[in-house]
């Protein structure tokens, strides 16, 4: 990951056959940072990549993301949430206040997206979710932005093949310790992230580092309800051609029931739409977490 100052002409390149690309499962993505007056900033995802000619990028005033999800295995994808963020052009300054009517186009229907200030956006999480569609529309009215309602749009796309759990298996019972979690990859994915969640009576407790929006994805799709909180996520993306990561020691301490699920995630952010459709597979097993036998310490679990 770089960084660096656009050219006083506003253009910027890059060669992505210079770039230790890691394989052909690898891909790029630009993120363009629009400095206002004072603190206020806007920014904008743009890719995949593809090497050829120039791209136009504009950074937009109105930011989104829609995640969508489905258990590996078949089903159909399913949108899970959608949030906005949105900016006054003039002075960049985010629009916090609620102040904007905000929805999103689900096929022929209209979902709002309120003010949601855990989010901190306008946000929506469909219930029942509804099928994923190819494409999106946000309808945004709010007088920074023009005295009649603007229109943006989202292009999606999806995996082309599922990720699939091949240790532990299903109904497992294993040992308190790490444990070398594999898998078969999918394919078409950008990046692959396993979470971890702990059965419990108690209220759900706060589960890191990992995006709620996220979160919720899997969540849904994996099956995993709010009786279950998270006690692991992977500290950072991992690239699409990884297979195993071990969950350590300190996620898999009280005896019960976990599940363990690795989420295989497609990216789309072309220049073309107003914000990135992440979709994701996930494949999850259950597992449960037995005492180790006669109070021995138990050493890495593993395939």
């Amino acid at each position: 990951m770089a960084t660096e100052a656009l050219g006083s002409d506003g253009t910027w390149a890059f060669d992505l056959s210079a770039l230790d690309a890691g394989g052909p499962s690898v891909r790029y993505f630009v993120e363009i940072v629009a400095q206002f007056e004072g603190d206020a900033s806007v920014s904008r995802t743009i890719g995949p990549l593809s090497a050829g000619g120039p791209i136009a990028v504009y950074v937009l005033p109105v930011q989104l993301q829609v995640f969508e999800s489905r258990a590996a295995g078949g089903g159909a994808m399913q949108l899970r949430s959608a949030t906005a963020e949105v900016f006054d052009p003039s002075t960049g300054a985010e629009i916090l206040d609620g102040s904007a009517s905000v929805a999103i186009t689900v096929g022929t229907t209209a979902v709002a997206m309120p003010w949601d200030d855990a989010a901190g956006a306008y946000a929506a999480e469909p219930s029942p979710a509804p099928d994923a569609q190819p494409a999106y529309e946000v309808t945004v009215a709010q007088p920074a932005l023009g005295s009649i309602p603007t229109t943006w749009g989202l292009e999606a796309v999806v995996p082309g093949s599922d990720g699939t759990i091949t240790f532990p298996a299903g109904d497992a019972s294993v040992a308190p310790g790490s444990l070398t979690v594999t898998w078969e990859p999918a394919t078409g994915i950008d990046y692959v992230q396993v979470e971890v969640f702990e059965s419990t009576t108690e209220s759900e407790t706060d589960g890191g580092s990992v995006d709620a929006t996220v979160r919720s994805a899997s969540d849904a799709a994996a099956g995993v309800g709010p009786s279950y909180h998270l006690v692991y996520s992977s500290p950072a993306p991992r690239a699409p051609d990884v297979t195993q990561e071990t969950i350590p020691a300190a996620a898999l301490v009280q005896p019960g029931t976990y599940v363990i699920s690795v989420n295989s995630w497609a990216a789309s952010c072309p220049p073309t739409a107003s914000g990135c459709v992440f979709a994701g597979t996930v494949s999850a097993v259950t597992v449960a977490l037995v005492s180790s036998d006669g109070g021995n310490p138990a050493g890495d679990a593993g395939p």
